[in-house]
């Protein structure tokens, strides 16, 4: 079931000067929502060229217009090899296309640095759902009467969902839309994808903190991209991490198959308000407090894991922990199930309370209740059959965010039985932060 967003942005035991402001806030805020003109337009495009080994940064200049509440960027292109197959690769597969992706606001602080795959699954924790996910036609109909010898025959009603394998004989698959797909092969016949990634500026689409007005000449916002220069990845000869690659082959070398990633194209979409409340001087009102915030992601590489021991990792201070999200790259552990080299993860703050204890089948029950399945888990390459060496596990603390300034620090505490000589842990922070000195001050309880 969706999650419901209910994080409190009012806190309680305010100064009147910050009762005040919140409430004016509030006001201006409805105000935007209810009166104000969304748009959504295209912003920026690029045509860049892609080198495998070579990492390429496509940069795109947000619209200096509206009060923007999110970006949506694009991504078109083709794939082939000159000779043999690559496959797909797990758990991420096309989103690992963008090794990093960094929003920079038009104050030059940065507000995203992450990678392609957190900003793609955060999405899904923000929404309770699979970002762009559709249902196959056989899942969804308007009547259960189907004629089971005709492939994409009809269901008796509307032709909901995207066609089933049966009937994706070609691709793109026919009948369906060549939105957020890519091929499972890439071979000497040419393939095109398309796929897209949301880009958060406000909290949400009505909960507006960390929004951002955009009139302004003095700069602008800027989304840089950086286009995995190992997209493309082989496992001969000899064993190879490829967790972080979107297509892989273990059965020819890279010289023999010659990937190429072409035809791309990146399209920046801008979600703004325009036309927003005035004052009786025709003065633009803004929500001033939503606008004191930012809304942020952050990948941080975690040092120096023990095994069979609590290895701490502490939050930075002045922040409102709304997730942890962690990667974690045990390269070459070979037993099943996925998991079973994790004893516990655990939230702690200020030394003291903990405030999650789990083990990774609870875990994944919990974030099965979230998101309606769990966190992709696969194979890191490597020789075997029956690897889960790579697994991914979110945290969700949104509902009540873990607040360093006024809790104490917060550490996420991961304790692994087993870390392999490659081993890898990545922590995704999702996060609020103030970034305005006048609201920051004692008394503002933010």
């Amino acid at each position: 079931m969706p999650a419901t967003d209910t994080t409190p942005d009012t806190p309680a035991g305010l100064s009147q000067a910050a009762a005040q402001a919140f409430a004016a806030n509030l006001s201006i805020r409805k105000a935007w929502l209810n009166s104000s003109a969304p748009l959504i337009q295209a912003v920026a495009f690029a045509a860049p060229t892609y080198t495998q080994g070579s990492a390429t940064t496509v940069n795109l200049l947000g619209s200096a217009t509206g009060l923007i509440r999110k970006f949506y960027l694009v991504v078109t292109g083709t794939l082939t090899t000159g000779a043999g197959t690559m496959n797909v690769n797990q758990p991420f597969g096309m989103t690992n296309l963008l090794s990093n992706i960094t929003f920079t606001d038009l104050n030059t602080r940065v507000r995203h640095n992450t990678t392609g795959a957190h900003m793609h699954m955060i999405q899904a924790a923000r929404r309770g759902w699979v970002p762009g996910a559709s249902l196959q036609a056989a899942a969804l109909t308007d009547n259960a009467q189907t004629y089971a010898n005709v492939v994409g025959g009809s269901n008796g009603g509307v032709n909901w969902g995207v066609p089933g394998l049966a009937a994706a004989a070609t691709w793109p698959p026919v009948g369906g839309f060549l939105s957020n797909m890519a091929p499972n092969l890439v071979t000497t016949v040419a393939k095109n994808f398309q796929w897209t990634w949301e880009i958060p500026v406000s909290y949400t689409d009505t909960d507006l903190r960390g929004c951002i007005w955009a009139n302004q000449v003095t700069a602008n916002n800027l989304l840089s991209c950086t286009i995995n220069p190992n997209f493309f990845a082989s496992t001969q000869p000899g064993a190879a991490d490829v967790s972080g690659s979107g297509y892989t082959s273990s059965a020819s070398a890279m010289g023999t198959l010659l990937p190429t990633l072409t035809n791309l194209k990146f399209t920046l979409y801008q979600d703004m308000f325009v036309q927003g409340p005035q004052d009786k001087n025709n003065n633009i009102l803004l929500p001033q407090v939503d606008m004191a915030y930012s809304y942020n992601l952050l990948m941080v590489p975690a040092q120096a894991l023990q095994a069979n021991s609590d290895n701490v990792f502490f939050a930075a201070p002045n922040r409102q922990i709304l997730s942890h999200m962690l990667f974690w790259d045990n390269y070459l552990y070979n037993t099943l199930p996925g998991g079973s080299d994790v004893t516990a993860i655990k939230i702690q703050i200020a030394n003291s309370l903990v405030v999650r204890q789990m083990e990774p089948g609870i875990l994944a029950y919990w974030t099965r209740n979230l998101l309606g399945t769990e966190m992709p888990t696969g194979s890191s390459g490597g020789t075997g059959t029956t690897k889960v060496d790579f697994t991914t596990y979110y945290i969700d603390t949104r509902r009540r965010p873990l607040n360093v300034q006024t809790s104490g620090n917060v550490g996420i505490y991961f304790n692994p039985n087993t870390v392999q000589g490659g081993a890898a842990l990545n922590i995704g922070y999702e996060y609020l932060e103030i970034q305005s000195a006048t609201f920051n001050a004692p008394g503002f309880g933010m």
